[in-house]
């Protein structure tokens, strides 16, 4: 990861899909630099099969709504004693709470990435995942993971946009 993209004229995904074809690896795999930061759109992490996870929301504004999702591989996340999903979407919106509590059950594997809402000319509104400017830094702090997340839908990245923790606790 030698190259730092931050002075390219690229987007992230532009970058990112640069990457895939020079190291032959899928996008689950590639990171890049920007400035000083891995950057990346998914952050596959090894845990226990059963656990719960704590979401914090620790800062975002109001011009672009985004979301953080986090995959469950071969399992779920239990949004209610009786419910689960196989894909958690948070939204960050002050009208929600700002710290979540969930339960789940998995293979070993969770895989966090984000989403942002892009308003279209039409007026219709799409949820844009791995385009464009979508991408993260990480910082990991203990059990900890601090997101440091830039909208897809901006014309040069914003990694303070969107910042969130997600703390991971195995049974």
């Amino acid at each position: 990861m030698a190259k730092n993209y931050e002075r390219e004229n690229v987007t992230i995904q532009q970058a990112m899909m640069a990457e895939c074809k020079r190291l032959g690896k899928p996008l689950r795999e590639i990171s890049i630099r920007w400035q000083d930061h891995e950057v990346k759109t998914f952050d596959w992490i090894s845990v226990s099969k059963k656990g719960k996870l704590t979401v914090r929301l620790l800062h975002y504004g109001i011009e672009v709504r985004q979301a953080v999702d986090i995959r469950a591989k071969e399992g779920g996340i239990f949004i209610s004693d009786s419910d689960r999903v196989e894909v958690l979407r948070t939204w960050a919106d002050p009208d929600y709470e700002d710290v979540m509590i969930y339960p789940f059950e998995c293979s070993g594997e969770l895989c966090i990435s984000t989403a942002c809402e892009t308003l279209l000319p039409n007026g219709k509104i799409e949820i844009e995942r791995f385009t464009g400017n979508s991408g993260f830094w990480v910082e990991e702090q203990g059990k900890i993971r601090t997101y440091h997340a830039s909208p897809a839908n901006v014309a040069r990245p914003n990694f303070e946009s969107f910042v969130f923790s997600i703390e991971i606790e195995g049974d």
